[in-house]
């Protein structure tokens, strides 16, 4: 591991830095913005994998679309409130479709490296961060991640802990923003689009036919996609997002262990040279879905219970 004031290339700063190697993949994390997966580089084809910020500038205009953002709680929440337990939680209204709140309070304050060994590295909030987010969140929690690189093979287990005396929500996941490097399709296992509305937060209805993510079961190409779709696979299938380039070869599996069990799939429109592919343990809006549990991942976390969900990335080549 190696720290540094500039990125890997020396180019443009992006402040302190983490950085793990293995002999196919280049990591770079930013611990002082959210512990965020900034670059992922597979070396063999010189392919940045994520959409890389250019500078400190760029991710703070757009924050959610770099990298790999840690969700805590994940999606948006409508009128930026959810009652748990009787107690209702109000958070800050942050979005641009409604007044909604939208992913929580992990990606934007400072983490610090607590071990290191190897090609691995847990990190955890600074006490300022901790102390942040609780207040934000309305109740104390605590939070760590683990990423370890294994050849071809990027995993990140996150763990959340509740610390307050009440119920908590539950729902996290990771907003990972890919670059279009490559002419990518997309597949998604088998399952339902849900209905989004205007504030592309779902009605609570699960489509028969998709809407926007049509043929994405087979392979869907991303640029063509214009979307802010949830996405609930069929519990019996591997919960795999596969992303592939025909012309390289070069592919993507992206595995969410439970309880991640919900995709969102979010390009805003055809120009934009990325696409979020997020998988999550809740669906939009979960806590205020009058749905049961099993189809919108809703779920709380008890006084001293604690949580954690595992997403792994193997990069291949054919």
């Amino acid at each position: 591991m190696e720290t540094s004031d500039a990125d890997a290339q020396g180019t443009v700063a992006l402040g302190s830095i983490v950085t793990l190697e293995s002999a196919s993949l280049a990591l770079t994390l930013l611990p002082e913005r959210g512990a965020l997966a900034c670059s992922l580089v597979h070396r063999a084809s010189h392919t940045e994998l994520l959409r890389r910020p250019g500078s400190l500038a760029v991710l703070d205009a757009e924050p959610f679309t770099h990298g790999i953002p840690i969700l805590f709680p994940a999606g948006r929440i409508a009128g930026a409130q959810c009652t748990v337990d009787g107690h209702t939680f109000h958070w800050p209204v942050n979005d641009t479709l409604g007044p909604n709140h939208l992913h929580g309070f992990l990606w934007n304050i400072p983490w610090q490296v607590r071990e290191q060994t190897g090609h691995r590295v847990r990190l955890e909030p600074t006490d300022r961060g901790r102390d942040a987010a609780s207040q934000a969140f309305g109740a104390e929690f605590g939070a760590s991640i683990v990423y370890t690189l294994d050849d071809a093979c990027l995993e990140s287990r996150l763990t959340i802990t509740n610390r307050s005396r009440r119920v908590i929500p539950f729902g996290a996941g990771y907003h990972t923003s890919i670059a279009l490097t490559r002419p990518w399709l997309l597949r998604l296992p088998a399952g339902r689009e849900w209905e989004m509305d205007r504030e592309s937060l779902p009605t609570g209805r699960l489509l028969d036919q998709p809407a926007t993510l049509v043929n994405v079961d087979r392979g869907l190409s991303v640029p063509d996609l214009v979307s802010d779709t949830c996405y609930r696979p069929e519990p019996s299938e591997p919960n795999i997002a596969r992303l592939w380039d025909p012309q390289s070869g070069l592919s993507i599996d992206m595995e969410g262990e439970a309880p991640l069990s919900q995709w969102v799939v979010y390009r805003p429109h055809l120009g934009a040279h990325f696409v979020s592919v997020e998988p999550v343990t809740w669906v939009h809006n979960a806590p205020n879905l009058s749905l049961p549990a099993e189809l919108t991942g809703n779920a709380v976390l008890q006084p001293d219970e604690e949580r954690s969900l595992t997403y792994r990335w193997t990069v291949t080549t054919s």
